[in-house]
């Protein structure tokens, strides 16, 4: 089947989906059926970017367009996406591609896993479109033009035109060339051309592996921070002026926010994030956010190539010996490890000190004050060994997080996965705790052996309580060789705190002076016709407790009484 199919040439520029596209055109077929013939599955060859099944494709022509290496670096958009990543995540993405599946791939770019809405989009040069129907008769795709981050052709500082593929979401395996009848629409205008030109010859420069010497993130900060400083964004010290920075990043490309590849790059809490690029190079980044920092550090890319280049001399180590450096350290980050060291929180020191947390990780890091041990990204089965170990002795959850610099949730996670574990543990912890409150009574009773229980109480009031709730029956037994404590009790003589006599007084004056008064008629004689009359006490009268007033009172009642009769 294969033997009969006319198979082109492939150029240094034409994309795999240009080759798939004109050996459909060669044969009349369809995309999936010469997918299918070729590579082994009828979509593998007719995706846009990353094509899948290439050791099939290789296998099936002889090896007469190279090998899945060659065919995954001269003929799609990979490289530039791995141009600012270690050489053995380029094998690693190879691998994937001659596999028969891409999306991890795409996960490993940071890419999405389709397009938005299954519309695709493929660009050209007009007029790389007519030389190449004049050298070859048929017009391809280029691998340059198909980057997210050129819209203006390197070659010619025109802009692309935009077909639109698959609008409908229906036949994803379609096959295209471009071609003068075709529909398209420029995805510029005027008044970027110059920009996007130089953004575009960057990219293509990127595409094509023209980074000297190959990927070194030292030697990245270190042109970064050579442009940094010609742009005066740099202290005398060496600090990066951020906020200046930030300012005229943003006023440099606000005109490109509107193009759909810059926008969310290019919004105002996304800016922070060109930061990163300069002080973490070595972690994975956008490569178009590469792009435009480059671009606005340097402006072309022969004089970032020459800085990058000229960097590369200084990460040669010729003197093996050891170079002191005097640190100047900050008062607070002595402070800070002291008190990290005592068991606060490194995150709660950066509040309190009003440092952003990774910034004095990194700071404590460089001083060698304090040993970070990083969180492991991937549970190992080492890490996972170590855990289980540490369980099985029933150590505190955290004292295994400071051990092994994983976090709660992690630890939980392996608890819960494993009961058997979580019993032993919990048995373990218990019998730990136990052990551990009892050894703090016994100490505290050998060096103090006279206190009583309530003095023992108050000493460790914590541990006391812990082993009365779950070890009652051991503490019973402690408590019964501990005398208690002999309180020698005062007799105190009870204090009226109301002078009743001298209140009996004060009523029995008031009641003299009430003289003759006339009963009404509603009246009976009895005690409250006097209370009733008297003037305002200081107290409320109660006979009760006013022995002298009472006497006086019944006695003017009995003469009341006698003169009635």
């Amino acid at each position: 089947m294969i033997d009969s199919l006319n198979l082109p040439a492939i150029t240094d520029e034409m994309t795999f989906f240009s080759f798939m596209s004109l050996t459909s055109v060669l044969n009349g077929q369809t995309g999936f059926q010469i997918s299918k013939t070729l590579l082994g599955n009828g979509s593998a060859g007719t995706r846009l970017d990353f094509p899948s099944h290439l050791t099939n494709f290789c296998s099936n022509t002889a090896y007469a367009y190279g090998y899945p290496i060659d065919i995954a670096l001269s003929h799609t958009v990979l490289p530039f996406y791995i141009a600012f990543r270690p050489s053995n995540f380029a094998r690693e993405c190879v691998q994937i591609m001659s596999g028969n599946s891409v999306e991890t791939l795409k996960f490993k770019l940071g890419l999405p896993p389709a397009h938005l809405k299954d519309i695709a989009f493929l660009k050209y040069c007009p007029v790389c479109f007519e030389e190449d129907i004049s050298s070859l008769g048929i017009g391809y795709w280029h691998r340059a033009h198909q980057l997210p981050s050129s819209q203006v052709c390197a070659k010619h500082s025109l802009a692309l035109e935009e077909i639109s593929l698959r609008e409908n979401g229906a036949d994803k395996n379609t096959l295209m060339l471009p071609s003068r009848h075709t529909p398209s629409v420029s995805i510029c205008h005027g008044s970027t051309i110059n920009q996007l030109f130089a953004i575009s010859v960057i990219s293509k420069n990127i595409l094509h592996h023209n980074l000297p010497n190959g990927f070194n993130p030292k030697q990245l900060q270190n042109a970064y921070l050579h442009g940094l400083n010609q742009q005066g964004f740099l202290t005398k010290r060496g600090q990066i002026r951020a906020s200046h920075f930030m300012l005229r990043l943003e006023q440099y490309f606000a005109h490109l926010k509107d193009i759909p590849v810059y926008e969310r790059l290019l919004r105002s809490e996304n800016i922070p994030y060109f930061l990163k690029l300069i002080r973490k190079p070595r972690g994975y980044y956008n490569p178009v956010a590469h792009v435009l920092l480059i671009q606005f550090l340097f402006g072309t890319w022969e004089l970032f190539n020459s800085v990058y280049l000229w960097e590369s001399q200084f990460q040669l180590d010729l003197d093996t010996e050891p170079v002191l450096q005097a640190i100047e350290i900050d008062d607070h980050l002595i402070e800070i490890s002291q008190r990290h060291a005592a068991g606060e929180s490194l995150s709660s020191l950066a509040d309190i000190f009003e440092y952003d947390l990774g910034t004095l990780m990194r700071k404590l890091g460089k001083s060698g004050l304090v040993t970070i041990n990083r969180r492991p990204k991937k549970l190992t089965q080492e890490i996972l060994e170590q855990i289980e170990g540490l369980l099985d002795e029933g150590h505190q959850l955290k004292h295994i997080q400071n051990i092994t610099s994983l976090s709660k949730a992690t630890i939980d996670r392996v608890l819960c996965s494993h009961p058997d574990i979580k019993r032993q543990w919990e048995t373990k912890r218990a019998e730990r705790m136990r052990d551990a409150k009892r050894n703090e009574l016994n100490a505290l009773i050998e060096v103090n052996p006279e206190y009583s229980k309530s003095d023992i109480k108050m000493a460790i009031s914590t541990a006391i309580k812990w082993l009365s709730s779950n070890d009652a029956q051991w503490l019973n037994q402690i408590y019964k060789s501990i005398p208690d404590k002999k309180v020698e009790r005062i007799d105190h003589q009870k204090r009226q705190r109301i002078d009743w006599q001298k209140r009996d007084v004060e009523c029995l004056s008031a009641l003299r002076m009430l003289g003759h008064f006339e009963l009404e008629c509603w009246e009976r004689l009895k005690p409250p016709i006097f209370l009733r009359r008297l003037p305002a006490l200081s107290f409320t009268p109660r006979l009760e407790k006013l022995p002298q007033s009472k006497q006086w009172i019944f006695e003017e009642l009995k003469r009341m009484q006698n003169l009635k009769v």
